[in-house]
Parts: structure tokens; C-alpha cells; sequence
């Protein structure tokens, strides 16, 4: 079926830095457990309370489960995950709108019956903070209920309420403190349904257009191609009714951002002076500059300053924290300021076939960064004249800090997205499909632990040397030839390493010194700066040293056939470590299935096995090592050359900001991505057929399968951080015999659970269906999919959440504090891309 929706129109929209800001997932989340439960302190529930409400909570997630099993699910499924923008029929595009509509509100009724709920069990004195509680909610249905995707406008989501420390206040200023945020929180709730509303209304403009655009080019394919004056008058309707849009929409937001930086100030007010640059740094975590100053008077306080130093690094501190604290809140306003301009992108189609796009430059924020960078260095050298025999580097190396660069900005944050996508015909075209090209590069805590796996080589570490000497049965003087054959290796992988390591590290010093200067702060400067760093380091000469060692080892035993299975693992090894940033990012749009990449040899070693039972495993994935490395080699090099042609995609970038990109190697990146999942297909196939053998032959086969799991899906497969809380409660001492038997049902229920949950979130990915007709299609069902392992995933940690609550109820306040409280693991972020 033709599918009118992939138009180069949708690149103007797509282009932008806002799509990941400003689109939500259409509708919003149900209230997380943890998140009620923070939010529930503010009405401080009794224990019975909480139980209570805990059990109404799961009703709650039950009724929001049927309504995104019925007609959230319809709704996804029937507009392609893309609403209204879907349709060539404007009658069409307003009822999707409408249908939206209609969800939207069933989820405010389930919503307003579990708050209800909630109340009919609570005082008098605790309706006041539910109703606060109530009101959040709202807002946050707000923010996701306009799907503003074709509107690229950042909307301000602060919540103040979250920067308070109520511990550390009096009774007068929690009281003035309450008042400001009730005053600022009904504000900020009015003027957001008055935004949503015009939101709505200009949502619906756009969605006509689109219907309208979309019907304008259902003759469009790759073998009928638009003319330039086509494409340039697609390209000037979407931009004229996108800024009339804009029109509407804008003054509310800037209502929104005026209301958050005046409630900003009026907290700062009330708050005590010695807690307000906190407050602020709390509120606005997007924007928190780097803070260098209290690193700094922990090293002081570390060389054991006499106490008149001390009070006068103190009262340093002190003045910093006032001057610091309207830096932060400029901060905010300028990074809105940048934001908004960045949106503004400007698309020309030139006559040679490329369609260039215009990104806007920083401008805001590099100068109120570099206030913040000369006021924090002032006060980090006034602290240093202070402490005899230290210098700034050295006082914040004591105290655990970072030096900051005098004349870089300290928090850069650009990133800039491309879709081109393009229609395709009734039958299933290698043409047809999308490319995206998503780039982020980020200032604010340097490029060296993000990327360091890009300036390592990898070292046959010492476990499989281990290995190799037991497979060849090496005597004393055969594992110490072995031995120092690995220890040439290394030596000389590290010298490889060392030299190249020196060479990037030179690139992205010029890299960051480029970026956080301000000399090129635009994002098509970034989306190249990104592709350059996001390159390994070469492994030329690595085979070399790889083929003296096996060759080495395989000389040392009358039988080398053993050394060959790990020489394939290295191999396999090394086929992963390709690629870059373009190939790598494409995985964002397919199913998160590893299975094409799992090792089996690895799998089997980590299973606690029987030598007799491991030696049979190793026999029955014998005939795998051959075919699945020539695989994995075949998928490396198709790998590489697909990172090749998308980066020869991009044809320019030129100061200022201008990106042009070449339809036509877009598509030819389009057929070798098409080429490499397919092969990576055949890989998963292979793999899959021989780990099954593998569990087949063991006599318990749940650890296999687990294991297996947790390799080929480490995105469901996570590891249980909530076992180890389960393993800290059954080892407190004094545990009674009711508290033993407590622990351990709760664990074999959460075992079980979590288990059966990730099953299903697995075999959503697995099963069998329908291939899709392009790549629009397949990119849509690979986010449903991932939407549906997401339910699977939220309702195991839900679950979780529960039972280490009653993990906590079980014990006393005594051992519940020998064991630091068994503290909530951290949220993982959902595996979906936002609809």
C-alpha cells in the first residue's frame, strides 16, 4: 500500500533539535509507584494509608493497562504511531484528532477516579496537599496531550516544588515557601491549558496541511521523482502554515517561561541565603553550569587551614553562592533564548537535487557561560591565595573537583536530528525507506569517559589465555611459551594503543576546544564535530599481532584444532568494534535483538557447568564457530561501508550553519541499510538455531535460557538489581524465624515474577510476523513493538517496587538501617522513541 506519509516535507520538522524536547509520547504515562509515593510525603500517609493506596494503585495501573490494550492501542495501530499526520484526507486527519481527544480524556477520568479514591481515605489536613498532588498531574497531561511535533517550540517543565529541601526549613519559611509555589503552580496550571488549548487549534492546521501535502504526492517515488519547483513549493506551504502556527502557540509559551523565571525569583526570596544557589541549581537541572567552588573549600578544609581561614574561604563561598545564584536563573532564559532560535531551521531545495538546511548559531548562552566561568575562577583563586603551597588545579584535586578552562564555556549542549525520508510504491522498493542521521555532542563533563571505548584496542584478555593452555592440554613449559607469547602481544597492542590514543586524544582536545570556544556552536558544525569523534581508533596492524599469538599457540600442541575456536572468537571479537556514529545510531529504529551478535563460546563459559557437561556444549556448537565468524566479518565490512555512505550523505557544512544532503546517496545508504539487516537476519537466524541446541542439552535449562536472554536482549534482559536488596535483607543479624520466611517467599515471588516478565518483553521481539511493506512501516512497527516490551518492563519493576516495599515492612527500623534502607534501584529509561 502506498504510504503518502514519508515526505521530504517531514525533513523540516524532523531536522530540528526540538522533535526530542517537544514531542512526548502523545499520551502520557500512568504515575509510576515511586513517583506517588515522593510525591504522596507531601501529605505524609500512615503506613495503613500507604498500603491502602498502594493496592489502589494497582487497579489504577489495570485501568490504565485496558485503555492501552484497547483504544490507545487501536489509535497507534491504525494512524501509523503518527496521529493525524498520517492522512491524506483532511475530514480523515480531523477525526484522529478528535480520537486523540477522546483518549485524552478517558485517561483524566481514570486519573481524577484514582486521586478520588485516594482522598475518600485521608484527613481533613491532608486534602490541601493532594490536591497539589492532583494538580501536577494535570500539567504533566498537558505538556503530553498536544502533539506539537510539526510546532517545534521547547515548552519549560520545571516543577519547583521538586528544589525544595523541607527538612531544612522553619515553620515561617516552609509557610512563605508553600505560599509561593501554590501561587506559581496555579499560574503555570492556568496558562498551560490555555497553551494545550491553542495548541490544539493549531495542531489541527497543521494537520491539514500535511493531508494536503501528503495528497499532493502520491504519484511521488523514486522512479518519479519531484522537480525542484515541487519540492521548493512543498517546502514553502509547510513553512508558512508552520509559522502562522507558531504565531499562536509562541505568546503562550512565553507566558510559560515567563511565569517559570518569576517563580524562579520569587523562591530564591523566600529561601535562606545560605540554601538559595541550591535551590536554584535543583530546579533547573538542564542548565546546572559546572560548580567548582564547594570542591574547592573541601580541599582547603583538607590542608587543615587554621579556623580564621577557614571563615574567610567561607565567606568566599558565600559571596560566590549570591552572585552565582541569578547567573543560574540567566542561564535558564538564555539556553530558552538559543533553544527557541535553533528551532527556526530554513530549508532550500537547490537545483542539483540536495536540499540544504539552515541551522541557527548560539548566541544567548556562550556569554552568560562565560560570566559564570569568570566568576567561579575568581572565586576558586581567591580560595587558592588563601591555602599556602596550593594552587586552583591542586585545591580542587584535593577536594575532588574539576578544573574549569578560563576561556571555554562549561556546558555545551548541541544535537541535531535529519529524517529524510521518501515514499515508495505499492510494491516494496529497495529505494523506499528513511535515514537518520542523529548526532549529540555535549561540553558539560568532557568527551573522555563517554568515549573512552573509542581510544582502546582490545586485549586478548586473560581468561581466554587461560582457556587456550587448558584446551591444549600444555604442560609447565608449554603455558609459560604461551605466556610470553601473550605478553608480546600485549606489549605491543598497548605501544599500538598508547601512539593512536595520543592522536585522538589530540583531535578531540581541538575538537571541544573548537565547540566550547563559541566558534562553532551551530548544529551542522556539531553534527560533524560528532561524526569525526565518534570514530575508533584505527585498528591497523592488530591482525598481525593477532596471528603471531594464535600461530604461536597452535605450534605449542600436537592438535592446534583447539586454539582455532578461540582464534574465531577473537575474530568475532574484533568485528564488533566498527563501525561509528552513523551506523551505530541506526539501531535506534530497529528492535533492540542482539542475537546476531551473541557469542556462543561466551555464553557457555559463563554458565557454572560440569567439565563433562561444558565439554558437551562446546561439541554441540562446533559446527557455529566457522559459519558465524565469515557472518560476523560479512556484517563488519557491510557496516562500514554503510557509516561510508551516510557520511558521504552529508555534502557540506559550512560556517554558519548550513548542512546540504545528497537525496541520492541518502538512498543508496538506504539500499546497503536494507542489505546489512538482512544479513544481520541470516546472523540472528544461525545463532538462534545453535543456542536452542544448547538449551535442549543441558538438563536444567533455565540458567541457559537466562543467560541467553540477558546477551542477546541486554535492553529487557537487565540486570535485577533488586536481587542483591533481597541478599542484603536475608544477611541482617537477629532475623527472626517469621522475618526469614518473609524474605525468602518475597524473593521467590519477585524471582518468578521478574522472570516471566522479561519472557514476555523477549518474546514480543521473536515472534513471528508480518514483514512490513518500507521502511516507514518497519520503523513504526519496530517502535511498537519496543512500546509493548516497554508495558512488560514497567510492569516487572512495578511489581518490584511493591515487594521490596514489603522487603522493608518486614524488618525493623534497626536493620533496615544496617542494610542503608534497601534503597529503590534507579528508573532505566524506556527502550521506545516517543510517539
Amino acid at each position: 500500500m502506498h504510504r503518502a506519509l514519508s515526505t521530504l516535507i517531514l525533513i523540516a520538522a524532523l531536522a530540528s533539535p526540538a522533535v526530542g524536547q517537544s514531542i512526548s509520547r502523545q499520551f502520557p504515562d500512568p504515575i509510576t509507584w515511586p513517583t506517588l509515593k515522593d510525591r504522596l510525603e507531601l501529605i505524609a500517609p500512615s503506613d495503613a494509608q500507604l498500603e491502602r493506596i498502594a493496592a489502589e494503585h494497582d487497579r489504577y495501573l489495570a485501568g490504565f493497562e485496558a485503555l492501552a490494550d484497547g483504544p490507545m492501542a487501536d489509535y497507534l495501530d491504525e494512524s501509523g504511531g503518527t496521529g493525524a499526520f498520517s492522512q491524506s484526507d483532511p475530514d480523515a486527519a480531523r477525526r484522529f484528532v478528535a480520537r486523540a481527544g477522546t483518549i485524552s480524556r478517558e485517561i483524566a477520568a481514570i486519573d481524577d477516579m484514582f486521586f478520588e479514591t485516594i482522598g475518600s481515605m485521608l484527613g481533613d489536613t491532608q486534602q490541601a496537599g493532594l490536591d497539589r498532588i492532583r494538580q501536577r498531574r494535570v500539567r504533566e497531561r498537558l505538556l503530553a496531550r498536544s502533539f506539537t511535533m510539526m510546532i517545534p517550540i521547547s515548552i519549560p517543565n520545571h516543577e519547583l516544588r521538586d528544589a525544595v529541601v523541607w527538612a531544612d526549613l522553619d515553620d515561617a519559611t516552609r509557610a512563605s515557601t508553600e505560599a509561593v509555589l501554590v501561587n506559581w503552580e496555579d499560574t503555570q496550571t492556568d496558562i498551560l491549558r490555555q497553551w494545550s488549548r491553542v495548541a490544539d487549534q493549531a495542531e489541527t492546521s497543521m494537520v491539514e496541511l500535511i493531508a494536503d501535502l501528503n495528497a499532493r504526492q502520491k504519484d511521488f517515488s523514486p522512479e518519479s521523482m519531484p522537480s525542484q519547483e515541487e519540492i521548493a513549493a512543498l517546502i514553502s506551504d509547510f513553512q508558512k502554515v508552520q509559522q502562522e502556527a507558531l504565531s499562536t502557540v509562541l505568546p503562550k509559551v512565553d507566558m510559560l517561561k515567563r511565569n517559570t523565571l518569576k517563580g524562579l525569583r520569587a523562591l530564591v526570596d523566600v529561601t535562606p541565603e545560605h540554601g538559595r544557589l541550591d535551590v536554584v541549581l535543583r530546579a533547573a537541572p538542564s542548565y546546572v553550569p559546572r560548580n567548582s567552588v564547594p570542591a574547592a573549600v573541601r580541599g582547603a578544609a583538607r590542608q587543615g587551614v587554621d579556623s580564621d581561614t577557614m571563615d574567610r574561604i567561607l565567606a568566599i563561598e558565600a559571596a560566590w553562592e549570591a552572585d552565582a545564584t541569578p547567573l543560574v536563573i540567566d542561564t535558564v532564559e538564555a539556553g530558552w533564548k538559543d533553544e527557541q532560535a535553533a528551532m527556526d531551521v530554513q530549508m532550500e531545495a537547490a537545483s542539483n537535487g540536495e536540499i540544504s538546511i539552515q541551522f541557527a548559531k548560539a548566541e544567548y548562552l556562550p556569554p552568560v557561560q562565560d560570566r559564570w566561568n569568570n566568576r567561579l575562577n575568581q572565586a576558586i583563586n581567591d580560595i587558592a591565595d588563601l591555602v599556602p603551597g596550593q594552587d586552583a588545579e591542586q585545591l580542587l584535586t584535593s577536594g575532588g573537583g574539576e578544573a574549569v578552562q578560563e576561556d571555554a564555556p562549561t556546558a555545551v549542549s548541541q544535537s541535531a536530528t535529519v529524517m529524510v525520508t521518501t515514499s515508495g510504491g505499492d510494491d516494496e522498493s529497495e529505494h523506499s525507506g528513511a535515514v537518520v542521521v542523529s548526532a549529540s555532542v555535549s561540553g558539560d563533563g568532557g568527551f573522555g569517559d563517554a568515549l573512552s571505548h573509542l581510544n582502546t584496542i582490545p586485549a586478548i584478555d586473560a581468561s581466554t589465555v587461560n582457556a587456550i593452555a587448558r584446551d591444549l592440554q600444555l604442560d609447565e613449559a608449554g603455558r609459560q611459551a604461551l605466556d610470553t607469547l601473550h605478553a608480546t602481544h600485549e606489549s605491543n597492542r598497548l605501544a599500538m594503543e598508547t601512539e593512536r590514543a595520543e592522536e585522538r586524544k589530540r583531535l578531540q582536545k581541538e575538537v571541544r576546544a573548537e565547540i566550547e570556544g563559541g566558534q562553532a556552536q551551530d548544529q551542522a558544525t556539531m553534527m560533524k564535530m560528532a561524526m569525526i569523534t565518534m570514530q575508533p581508533i584505527s585498528r591497523e596492524g592488530l591482525d598481525e599481532l593477532d596471528d603471531a599469538f594464535f600461530d604461536g599457540a597452535e605450534s605449542l600442541a600436537n592438535d592446534p584444532g583447539p586454539a582455532r575456536v578461540w582464534r574465531l572468537a577473537r575474530q568475532r571479537e574484533l568485528s564488533l568494534e566498527t563501525g561509528g556514529m552513523m551506523s551505530a545510531s541506526l539501531d535506534m529504529i530497529g528492535l533492540p535483538d542482539n542475537r546476531w551478535s551473541v557469542d556462543l563460546l561466551e555464553l557457555i563459559q559463563s554458565l557454572e557447568l560440569e567439565d563433562a557437561e561444558s565439554t558437551q556444549l562446546r561439541a554441540v556448537i562446533a559446527d557455529w564457530h566457522e559459519p558465524a565468524t565469515h557472518g560476523m566479518l560479512d556484517l563488519k565490512d557491510r557496516r562500514e561501508g554503510l557509516e561510508e555512505a551516510m557520511q558521504s550523505m552529508i555534502t557540506g557544512v559550512e560556517e554558519g550553519g548550513a548542512m546540504s544532503i545528497d537525496m541520492e546517496a541518502a538512498m543508496n545508504a538506504e539500499q546497503l541499510r536494507g542489505a546489512l539487516q538482512k544479513a544481520r537476519a541470516a546472523q540472528t537466524a544461525l545463532t538462534q538455531r545453535f543456542a536452542d541446541a544448547i538449551e535442549a542439552a543441558v538438563a536444567d535449562p533455565m540458567p541457559v535460557r537466562r543467560a541467553w536472554m540477558t546477551r542477546a536482549f541486554p535492553k529487557l534482559a537487565i540486570e535485577d538489581e533488586f536481587a542483591s536488596r533481597f541478599d542484603r535483607a536475608a544477611g541482617v543479624p537477629d532475623l527472626t524465624d517469621e522475618q526469614r520466611l518473609a524474605i525468602i517467599t518475597l524473593r521467590a515471588e519477585h524471582d518468578a515474577a521478574w522472570w516471566d516478565e522479561t519472557r514476555k518483553a523477549v518474546a514480543i521481539m521473536t515472534e513471528n510476523r508480518e514483514q512490513p511493506a518500507d521502511q516507514q512501516q518497519a520503523f513504526f512497527q519496530s517502535q511498537r513493538l519496543r512500546q509493548k516490551a516497554d508495558r512488560h518492563t514497567f510492569t516487572r519493576r512495578e511489581a518490584a517496587l511493591k515487594r521490596l516495599e514489603a522487603l522493608r515492612q518486614a524488618l525493623s527500623e534497626a536493620q533496615l538501617a544496617a542494610v542503608n534502607g534497601l534503597e529503590d534501584p534507579p528508573q532505566r529509561q524506556q527502550i521506545a522513541l516517543p510517539f
